[in-house]
């Protein structure tokens, strides 16, 4: 069988007009820009971003089916952050074009390279899409919502995985783009930790003010 012709496209740094040229790097970006923010209810539904049939792989060995259930999960994981930063000087993505093959109503079916319009036994199906593998390193630095663990912001180093295509149903997506997979590896114990420190710090203050008003 014929193989579908693989080209990785590497990106460092800021985006640029030559990333946003590429569809995928372009739809990432918007992506990234809108969990920075962290209002997600302004940017929903989860339809824009995910596919219907996408799966969610995080760090935890969760996994999360379906784009609305991936999406319930982002407004929990991001909610207690007044926003996150960015160390853009260390990002880099890169982009396997063409390998994976998606199949509406299923999902991913293989990365095996099988031409566009085959299925995983290479019978003819109309359905049949290709999607391109997006392999995005990054450090995100979290901005805590809550005022007693403000302070400088808590950088940690993230690698992440997507299967980016074209929009499993008609009217979704951005930019004709949507994710069908993802994959997220990262230390949270460095998140938790600091947090739990600032806990312990904002606690600790509290009852010194406690005390003094008793004087």
């Amino acid at each position: 069988m014929s193989r579908a012709r693989t080209e990785i496209l590497s990106h460092r740094g800021k985006w640029s007009a030559a990333s946003r040229a590429h569809p995928a790097l372009r739809f990432l970006e918007q992506y990234t820009n809108m969990v920075r923010d962290c209002d997600l209810g302004s940017h929903g539904p989860s339809s824009r971003w995910y596919a219907p049939s996408a799966v969610f792989y995080n760090g935890d060995g969760v996994v999360y089916q379906g784009g609305e259930h991936i999406w319930t999960w982002m407004h929990d994981l991001f909610g207690p952050f007044e926003r996150l930063g960015a160390q853009i000087e260390e990002s880099r993505a890169r982009v396997l074009e063409g390998v994976v093959t998606l199949k509406p109503g299923v999902g991913v079916l293989a990365e095996d390279g099988d031409e566009p319009g085959q299925d995983g036994e290479g019978v003819s199906d109309p359905s049949i899409k290709k999607g391109d593998l997006v392999i995005y390193e990054h450090v995100i630095v979290f901005y805590p919502r809550d005022e007693a663990l403000r302070g400088e912001g808590i950088p940690v180093r993230r690698m992440m995985e997507f299967v980016v295509g074209e929009p499993e149903e008609a009217g979704q997506g951005t930019s004709e783009r949507q994710f069908w997979r993802g994959k997220v590896w990262w230390d949270t114990v460095v998140l938790a930790r600091e947090l739990a420190e600032r806990r312990r710090k904002a606690a600790g203050m509290s009852r010194v003010r406690r005390g003094v008003s008793k004087l």
